[in-house]
């Protein structure tokens, strides 16, 4: 992978960590802005949630993630409120499969970032929830912004991930199985049951 960027390199003193992590995070922002094509390492859980914040910053029509579950990535409150942001742009829209069958449908309603999507009542009319447990456990996981960005799970255990934000042809492979998820899955409700 020629065009591929280092995700963290621990033996670094945290000056250089500190260092590299902006770095990094300035190349997700040029590539975003600018629809670069630029393959991205993106495995940790605080480079997914920098890539994710991204996504919904720069998104003009819809996000979707296919996950296990939400925890360590989807935490922080500037997530809820890039999420929110981009919700209540016209025309946006946002869906979320979970497959971790260790997740209980409680726990992934009670979570803070799907609170935090309900509780804003445009944003909520935008915004579909899936149970994919039962299917599609064993596929990596991704998420997709509009029709040009992802990032695919390479390794969820080694937390391996990479990223691109202008490669249209994987986006449509990917969207194929997105389409796949929804329409072979169970859409949760908020009213206390499915929908």
């Amino acid at each position: 992978m020629p065009n591929e960027i280092v995700l963290w390199n621990a033996k670094l003193p945290k000056e250089g960590r500190l260092k590299f992590r902006d770095e990094y995070y300035a190349t997700i922002e040029e590539c975003a802005k600018k629809k670069k094509s630029l393959e991205i390492s993106n495995g940790s859980p605080e480079h997914a949630a920098r890539l994710m914040e991204t996504f919904f910053k720069y998104g003009r029509k819809r996000v979707f993630i296919f996950t296990g579950k939400l925890e360590h990535v989807y935490d922080a409150d500037d997530m809820i409120d890039e999420a929110l942001t981009f919700l209540n742009k016209p025309d946006c829209s946002l869906t979320i499969a979970f497959a971790d069958k260790g997740v209980l449908d409680t726990d992934i309603k009670n979570h803070a970032f799907i609170k935090g999507i309900i509780s804003d009542s445009n944003a909520a009319k935008k915004f579909k929830l899936y149970d994919a447990r039962e299917w599609f456990s064993e596929i990596s996981h991704f998420a997709l912004m509009d029709n040009s960005a992802y990032r695919y799970e390479i390794d969820h255990d080694k937390s391996q991930a990479i990223a691109n934000f202008n490669d249209v042809k994987t986006v449509q492979r990917l969207e194929a199985i997105a389409e796949s998820i929804t329409g072979n899955s169970k859409e949760i409700s908020f009213d206390g049951g499915s929908a």
